[in-house]
């Protein structure tokens, strides 16, 4: 049964597609099908492409709510990493920055709070992590 009403789909699909080609071979006879229809074609052309464009957007938007989220599990991990790190005994500010060969511009370092060494550690770690899961990506 499945398979009659599987070749009946196709056969519609094929009469449908036969049917549209023949209507819309040449804008002329597309314009007077329509009009037979009580359309008017340039109201009914703007109308599809207001679709395609809202329809872009919608996939547009969701592939950058995608990103965002991807974006903030990362941040989140790179946030408890940094905390992980900075209260791990021993830890010293100036050392990891040594390690990590980083620099900070016109900075006296030892004039950082723990709210900016820790929001610094974050940054950094939330960069680096971002640049490796690009990497993975490509």
């Amino acid at each position: 049964m499945p398979a009659k009403n599987n070749n009946d789909l196709k056969k519609f699909l094929h009469f449908f597609k036969e049917h549209s080609d023949a209507i819309s071979s040449n804008e002329e006879s597309a314009r007077e099908y329509l009009k037979s229809q009580g359309k008017d074609p340039d109201a009914f052309a703007n109308e599809l492409l207001k679709k395609i464009k809202k329809t872009q957007l919608q996939i547009n938007a969701k592939n950058n709510e995608e990103t965002f989220s991807k974006l903030n599990s990362l941040k989140e991990k790179a946030i408890q990493k940094a905390r992980e790190i900075f209260n791990s005994p021993g830890f010293s500010f100036l050392d990891f920055l040594k390690k990590e060969k980083f620099s900070l511009q016109n900075r006296n370092l030892q004039d950082l709070g723990k709210e900016e060494m820790q929001s610094i550690l974050e940054n950094y770690i939330f960069l680096k992590m971002q640049k490796e899961a690009q990497e993975n990506n490509d």
